[in-house]
């Protein structure tokens, strides 16, 4: 049976095989957890709600033989700092649950090759997570959320991930730089993956065959985009499309206000095509995109607006269309989209 040695130090005895749902839930006792000598070809769970808010401190080592650990297992040890994964040679696989580490305080991270999943939340609020990389060369799944709001600089993605799922990477206000490993496998951005970051440039390589709504939006150091030659240069925005080979979704972009150079396949400028509202603000005040509100007012302010400003502050790539704007954003009305104004 397990115990509390006086020193805070939990010992899981060589024979254990798990560790109960809850048992040791807001347990402020425990300062460090030590697994005995064990045979690693036995699997070994962590139960969920585990180790919910104790008081885990420093550096935890999971042993070669857990292959779950449960949803929940250690969130909101806010001392702990580091979690290693000892290596294995068992050919046992690991999953880390939904919000398994959630709420603590690791600095760095490496992910084995070995984890095969990492579900949603699990590194979710790990503010000071500067440092993140993965060795993996199998099949990688990771869940929504599962490293939103860290402290990630600089990311590299690897080629075995083949989805970035919704709000993977979102809210880490420190990630200027981000790199693909490159692959023969496609890959697809789900979704705000990458929103409200500090990204400056972008690279969607051949390989990268869909970015989700508002995929990069609120990246406001974002200047460059380059999209890579492809076999087929045909780019669908707004609603997928199979005869294309790059889909980009609605306002993909968004609130990129210092996004100045667009570089396509086929060397088009986009500032005349109708998708402009796909990639947020190019160097100018308002961008116009699709809403679906209908107000006769503002569509009044709105001409009034442009009559004021002889149109140069607004965007449009028909401006015959003006009698459909429907609302007008200035910059000490909006709050959420500060360069954007919508139209049907």
């Amino acid at each position: 049976m397990a115990y509390i040695a006086e020193n805070g130090v939990l010992i899981i005895p060589a024979s254990a095989t798990e560790i109960q749902n809850s048992k040791y839930i807001y347990n402020k006792k425990i300062k460090s957890i030590v697994f005995e000598p064990r045979d690693n070809t036995i699997p070994f769970v962590i139960g969920y709600n585990a180790f919910i808010d104790c008081e885990l401190t420093g550096e935890i080592i999971i042993p070669a033989c857990v292959t779950k650990i449960c949803w929940s297992a250690f969130l909101n040890n806010k001392n702990l700092t580091s979690v290693i994964f000892e290596p294995r040679d068992n050919n046992l696989p690991l999953v880390i649950g939904h919000g398994a580490f959630q709420g603590c305080n690791i600095l760095k991270l490496t992910i084995p090759d070995f984890i095969q999943e990492i579900e949603s939340c699990a590194f979710k609020k790990n503010k000071n997570l500067i440092s993140l990389l993965f060795e993996n060369e199998n099949k990688l799944n990771i869940g929504p959320h599962a490293f939103e709001n860290c402290g990630l600089r600089k990311l590299i993605i690897p080629k075995c991930i083949n989805y970035i799922g919704f709000c993977v990477f979102a809210r880490n206000a420190y990630l200027t730089h981000i790199e693909f490993e490159l692959r023969d496998t496609l890959l697809k951005i789900d979704g705000f993956a990458f929103s409200d970051c500090n990204i400056t440039q972008l690279i969607i390589y051949k390989f990268i065959y869909e970015i989700g709504c508002q995929s990069f939006r609120n990246n406001k150091n974002l200047t460059n985009i380059i999209i890579e030659p492809r076999n087929n240069p045909l780019i669908c925005f707004g609603n997928a499309n199979t005869n294309t080979n790059l889909f980009i979704g609605d306002h993909a972009f968004l609130n990129c206000c210092q996004l100045s150079q667009i570089i396509l396949p086929n060397n088009q400028d986009i500032s005349n095509q109708e998708q402009i509202r796909h990639f947020g603000s190019i160097n100018i005040p308002f961008i116009i995109y699709y809403g679906s509100e209908h107000n006769k007012q503002r569509r009044k302010e709105l001409l009034k607006y442009i009559n004021q400003t002889n149109g140069s502050n607004i965007f449009a790539t028909n401006m015959s269309q003006i009698g459909k704007f429907v609302s007008v954003a200035k910059k000490n009305r909006i709050n959420w989209a500060r360069h954007i104004v919508s139209f049907i």
